[in-house]
């Protein structure tokens, strides 16, 4: 019987069935920014949509525990940042961290835009361009349509004071087209458009009010800045 990596092949004229794993086909393989063995019959990883235009962008934003485990994979190792990174001393988030148990599933919060660069890079994946992740977001104002409904995402309209995000994907009605969640308010997004040190941002976050939670509201922050409601997700080719 074969595994779930395994590809089968039938050998010209020889009638012999051959097993490979997949996992060592170029750009079959975790990590290379190809198809991932678990990924679905669109071709994106089991955690990514797939975009009309080409490529996939994470369903949700990254959280606590996946970054978790890129730091303790890359400890203090900051190698293939870009160089406009050169300031940064470390993978970790500036604060609360590391995570509280309760608090694995939330998107991981306090990183700059080099720490979500990083993470991107290392799992093969790119910070999402802005029109990636606009397309993801849709035409319209909201991911869920022209109009703001209050309570569909994670905004400050919805429990006013808050001050705390929610777990990822904990809002199923905050769903774009492409079938990415929270686009539009939880944390404003980190993504790959900057000009000097200045980095664009996208979709608000939970401190924000309507107008702020919109597919288009612009926002930069500088690249080494980070913020309690601020994280981000990965595109892939």
């Amino acid at each position: 019987m074969l595994g779930r990596l395994g590809l089968v092949l039938l050998i010209s004229g020889s009638g012999c069935l051959l097993e490979i794993d997949e996992a060592l086909i170029p750009g079959r393989g975790p990590g290379d920014g190809g198809v991932r063995p678990d990924g679905g019959p669109d071709g994106c990883p089991a955690d990514q949509v797939p975009l009309v235009s080409g490529g996939c962008i994470d369903r949700t934003e990254v959280n606590n525990q996946a970054y978790r485990a890129f730091v303790d994979a890359r400890g203090g190792d900051l190698s293939g940042r870009p160089e406009a990174c050169a300031f940064d001393t470390q993978n970790e988030p500036s604060q609360e961290w590391p995570p509280s148990q309760g608090r694995l599933e939330h998107p991981v919060t306090f990183v700059d835009w080099c720490d979500a660069f990083a993470y991107c890079s290392y799992l093969g994946r790119s910070l999402c361009a802005a029109g990636a992740w606009r397309e993801a977001c849709g035409t319209l104002a909201y991911p869920y349509g022209a109009s703001y409904q209050a309570g569909t995402c994670q905004g400050d309209a919805q429990n006013p004071g808050q001050r705390r995000t929610d777990p990822v994907g904990s809002h199923p009605g905050c769903v774009g087209p492409s079938g990415a969640l929270d686009l539009s308010g939880s944390v404003e997004e980190w993504i790959n458009d900057c000009a000097g040190d200045q980095c664009g941002l996208a979709g608000g976050s939970f401190l924000d009010p309507p107008a702020s939670l919109t597919c288009t509201a612009p926002r930069t922050a500088p690249i080494g800045s980070s913020a309690q409601a601020r994280g981000f997700r990965c595109c892939s080719p």
